[in-house]
């Protein structure tokens, strides 16, 4: 005995798995779309992120292990590359730190013409100088946040005495 499904069956069927089938591939689709956007955020974030802590590295390197130029500069606004170093790399020059840390304090105009020398572009920086055992001068903004910054630091000697200097870069 042979069953026979009628044609209305027959399309009632194929219909619901049309119906099935499409409500699959909506769902991956969306799902799909959801995970691509997620998966781009993050990245884009990655690379802000990776950008900021080149721009501190970048920042922190030109400061330590350069004189400047000129090697002996004793006015920022005259100076074509800064340097804190008084020609060793992580010897800081104390004169040059108090005349620099002096400068960026004096202006707005002055904090944006040391983002330029320090190579930070669009972004923010804060610069912090510690003796072995205290910090000693910050100067810069404050970040608003903590999320965005990269910070980086490198063991300085000044003086007679050893410390840290800590630049902090956000967007």
């Amino acid at each position: 005995m042979r069953m026979v499904l009628s044609k209305s069956r027959n399309s009632q069927i194929y219909a619901l798995d049309a119906l099935v089938a499409f409500t699959l591939f909506a769902s991956i689709l969306v799902l799909s779309s959801l995970s691509w956007h997620k998966l781009n955020n993050m990245i884009y974030q990655n690379e802000q992120q990776n950008e900021l802590n080149y721009i501190a590295l970048h920042a922190l390197n030109i400061l330590v292990k350069s004189a400047g130029i000129p090697v002996n500069w004793t006015n920022v606004s005259e100076v074509k590359m800064i340097g804190l170093s008084n020609g060793s790399a992580n010897v800081i020059d104390p004169q040059k730190v108090t005349t620099f840390l002096d400068f960026v304090n004096e202006s707005d105009f002055n904090y944006k013409f040391a983002k330029k020398l320090l190579c930070v572009g669009k972004y923010e920086f804060m610069l912090q100088v510690y003796n072995s055992t205290q910090l000693i001068a910050a100067v810069g903004k404050k970040p608003s946040r903590i999320s965005d910054v990269a910070v980086a630091y490198a063991p300085i000697v000044m003086g007679n005495d050893t410390g840290k200097i800590v630049i902090a870069v956000w967007a």
